[in-house]
């Protein structure tokens, strides 16, 4: 599968200057790079008039660049092999003049917060990054200046953060990305000039995401390059014609509209939730990246044996602290409330009859249960082994009351979602 250089040809004749430019106004000339942590922490611009490039063994947080808000050139960031995750790290970033690359972090599993960036002038680009799971928070990107690319990251399975763009002044390419289930978010898509081609994912089973797009252009392709969507999943016919893809329709709703927060990974494992003893009570941290509103939680869980009472959650900014927000009782049986506990693991909703506001920060969802419970009848709540989110993990109570982590060698993330309105 071919890999387009322009990009790395143009970054491989940056002037990289030293960490000087700490002690500059916080408009900063010509082109920066931050290779240690300690470069990260000092940075100071609201401004670089160059290109920004991050790159070194021991960055682990991009969270001192959150004053940024105009990048001249390029931001660039490659080989940075101690950073896991990227979460809301540019939230003032407003204008990149030319395009955004993301090369070679092995590490890097989440990546998002560029909710205010309307347009970029180049490419956007994520490409060999092996443990790259979700690329999301491009929410009011509405142009992408030259192309979009994702390609060879074998662990990608979530693109969901598109939902405003509308034009593509080149090429849409999703390449070589083999653990791709779907697209989706990609409904206000109206243009794209060049080629379009997504080949090679195969586990790629759906691109209902471009529904829209092909509806609007009544079925033809109007870019200037190729149409080429092959080699991909069982469930895409080989090749896949845009004819297929208006048959299949748009995509079904989902619980998260930008997925922001959640799901969070495939359930590799589970929790017993009794009511008594050391799992009388669960809880899972999680990150809000901006101001929400949440309306519902949703929990991953099955049920063991014939529990008669009742489960609900609680919004809360720490554990035991003041409750934020109650959900609606859930009861197992399917009797009483819409939402039934299936015995085969289900996501099921805990409305919030009065929506909670959350603003950037961390909080918990800490689940409860109105009765003593048993160990014959109880919920089991799904975990993810593979934490996306090394800062977050999963909480149990134990026989003296006192909150531990469920696993600090895995750092378990118990499985939610949730419904909100921004």
């Amino acid at each position: 599968m071919f890999k387009p250089t322009s990009v790395l040809i143009v970054l491989s004749s940056f002037l990289f200057i030293s960490a000087s430019y700490a002690q500059s106004p916080q408009i900063c000339p010509g082109n920066l790079t931050l290779s240690t942590q300690a470069e990260v922490d000092a940075f100071k611009c609201r401004e670089v008039g160059g290109s920004l490039t991050i790159s070194g063994e021991d960055i682990v947080d991009l969270g001192p660049l959150a004053r940024l808000r105009t990048i001249g050139r390029y931001l660039s960031i490659s080989d940075n092999t101690a950073l896991n995750s990227v979460v809301d790290a540019f939230p003032s970033l407003t204008t990149v003049g030319w395009g955004i690359s993301v090369y070679y972090n092995p590490n890097l599993v989440t990546f998002s917060g560029f909710d205010a960036l309307p347009a970029t002038g180049d490419n956007i680009d994520f490409w060999f990054n092996d443990s790259l799971a979700r690329v999301l928070g491009f929410g009011s990107l509405q142009t992408a200046g030259w192309s979009l690319e994702f390609g060879g990251n074998p662990n990608l399975v979530s693109i969901p953060g598109f939902e405003s763009l509308q034009t593509i002044s080149s090429s849409l390419f999703v390449l070589d990305n083999r653990s791709l289930p779907s697209i989706t978010g990609f409904n206000a898509l109206q243009y794209v000039d060049w080629s379009f081609d997504i080949v090679g994912n195969s586990s790629l089973d759906s691109v209902c995401g471009f529904n829209d797009y092909f509806t609007l252009s009544e079925g033809t392709y109007t870019g200037g390059g190729s149409f080429n969507i092959s080699e991909n999943g069982s469930g895409l016919t080989d090749p896949t014609t845009i004819q297929d893809i208006l048959d299949a329709g748009p995509c079904p709703p989902t619980v998260s509209p930008d997925g922001i927060l959640g799901p969070w990974g495939v359930p590799d494992g589970l929790l017993h939730v009794y009511g008594t003893g050391p799992s009388e009570s669960a809880a899972q941290d999680f990150p809000v990246p901006s101001r929400l509103k949440v309306t519902s939680v949703w929990i991953r869980a099955a049920r063991t044996g014939a529990p008669t009472d009742f489960y609900y959650v609680t919004l809360r900014r720490e554990l035991d602290g003041e409750v934020l927000g109650r959900s609606v009782n859930v009861d197992v049986s399917g009797v009483i409330s819409e939402d039934e506990i299936f015995a085969s693991g289900e996501w099921v909703e805990f409305a919030l009859p009065t929506p909670v506001t959350l603003r950037k920060g961390d909080y918990f969802v800490q689940m409860e249960r109105t009765g003593p419970g048993d160990q014959s009848n109880y919920i089991n709540w799904f975990t993810d082994w593979e934490n996306p989110l090394p800062d977050h993990a999963g909480w149990v109570r134990n026989d003296e009351g006192e909150w531990i982590m469920y696993d600090e060698i895995l750092s378990d993330e118990f499985l939610i979602m949730v419904d909100y309105i921004k």
